[in-house]
């Protein structure tokens, strides 16, 4: 039995010994990134686009959700980055004079009964606010995208009473691969 004890000791000694003489290889690795603040920008070094509505007469709406007096406008963004293949381009909020996104998604405030509707070109609503009806746009490979809205008068109330329909409606651009 005292020789199985000397063996173990030697073993364990040897083991020791064989574990102190293994070398080990350094190897340095070097990662390397680059985080940018780069995003999609409105074309023509602009920060904001007005799209200015044509006037219409009280007698073009006929009930609550009418609408009437829609125009086209484009969103065109450069600047955008190509490392990503679209970009989500969500309606977010409104704002102006005691304004809020309604019910229907429109543009409204409590001194009128006259909201603003988005659409998509296809004439799609768009109700601000909610993410689910955002698009996304391919980007170019040089790095631009051109998206088509329309934007109109919508009866939130009836009868229409002439107001002013001054709002801003602000967007968040999602990238997407």
């Amino acid at each position: 039995m005292r020789f199985l004890r000397v063996v173990a000791s030697l073993l364990a000694g040897i083991g020791i010994l064989i574990s102190m003489q293994v070398e080990v290889a350094a190897a340095t690795l070097t990662f390397t990134g680059n985080i940018t603040t780069s995003s999609c920008k409105l074309a023509g070094g602009v920060t904001q686009k007005e799209v200015p509505l044509s006037p219409v007469h009280v007698n073009q709406f006929n009930g609550v959700g009418s609408t009437t007096g829609f125009k086209d406008f484009d969103i065109d963004l450069e600047n955008c980055p190509v490392q990503y293949n679209k970009v989500k381009i969500y309606f977010y909020s409104c704002t102006g004079p005691f304004a809020y996104i309604g019910a229907e998604g429109t543009c409204t405030r409590t001194s009128t009964t006259v909201n603003v509707q988005l659409r998509n070109a296809d004439d799609t609503v768009i109700r601000i606010g909610t993410e689910a009806d955002a698009r996304s746009f391919s980007i170019n490979p040089n790095g631009t995208v051109s998206a088509s809205y329309k934007v109109g008068y919508y009866a939130g109330a009836y009868p229409v009473v002439p107001n002013g329909a001054d709002y801003t409606i602000t967007a968040e651009l999602k990238y997407e691969n």
